[in-house]
């Protein structure tokens, strides 16, 4: 301890101390954010959260654990986009407005080359796919129900 002024200070010891203390929780932080653990922010490894973004789809921390798991969701987003094989999903805090603020789980497909909903001959006579490079399926993450998917063709 140092005496300045009349009052004793710990000097050194509580710079060690204090330098010692932010260097654990920068180093927990980025371990939390790297694991992919609840208490970060989910990526998908398959499309740039940039391009998320450009259509609106923000991903944050999950708040519960979900009762649905990653096998059912996948199945419920397979479904619902025509069987397109699931890329890879996250459980995630999805806000896509206008409709969705809630945990759920974000199944990225590949895009749609032909809708369902087309006639059969609407190539032949001329109908291009969307430009698109990402699908992705909101699953919630509560009851297993198809929420929304959202394409995009960003970054």
């Amino acid at each position: 301890m140092r005496n300045v002024g009349g009052v004793e200070r710990p000097g050194r010891v509580l710079g060690l101390a204090s330098a010692a203390a932010i260097l654990f929780i920068g180093v927990a932080v980025l371990a939390t954010r790297s694991e992919g653990s609840g208490a970060g922010t989910p990526v998908l490894a398959t499309i740039d959260i940039r391009a998320l973004n450009e259509i609106g789809l923000v991903l944050g921390p999950p708040t519960p654990d979900s009762p649905i798991s990653r096998e059912q969701a996948i199945a419920t987003a397979e479904e619902a986009m025509q069987k397109a094989p699931a890329r890879e999903a996250v459980v995630a805090h999805c806000t896509l407005p206008p409709f969705v603020n809630q945990t759920c789980w974000v199944v990225s497909l590949p895009p749609p080359r032909v809708p369902a909903s087309l006639p059969p001959d609407a190539v032949r006579r001329g109908w291009t796919p969307p430009p698109g490079k990402f699908l992705v399926a909101l699953i919630d993450a509560e009851t297993g129900a198809f929420l929304q998917s959202a394409a995009g063709s960003g970054p």
